[in-house]
């Protein structure tokens, strides 16, 4: 949906509600605003679909090689989870903060 519609704006408050509702059950971190985790999670994914394109050409895979395309972009959906969930620091150096 685009930015300020209200289709937008649905979708952030339930993506927050979501969020709140892991720190609730103790998940996620307290800390972090609710609006601001969503918005992170939402912005990557935007930018993966701005930038696909460009993506796919300097791979070498072309518009007919749709199941490539899929496992691809399913890889980059599961990382951007695990970024936003667990960051890019191996677990021992998280816990040496």
């Amino acid at each position: 949906p685009l930015r300020g519609t209200p289709a937008h704006d649905r979708v952030h408050e339930l993506g927050a509600a979501c969020i709140r509702k892991g720190q609730e059950m103790g998940e996620i971190r307290q800390d972090l605003d609710p609006g601001s985790v969503i918005k992170a999670f939402t912005d990557l994914c935007l930018q993966w679909h701005l930038g696909r394109g460009c993506f796919f050409s300097e791979h070498g895979i072309d518009e007919l090689a749709q199941a490539a395309r899929d496992e691809i972009e399913q890889a980059y959906l599961d990382d951007i989870v695990q970024i936003l969930m667990y960051g890019v620091a191996q677990p021992e150096a998280r816990s040496e903060n």
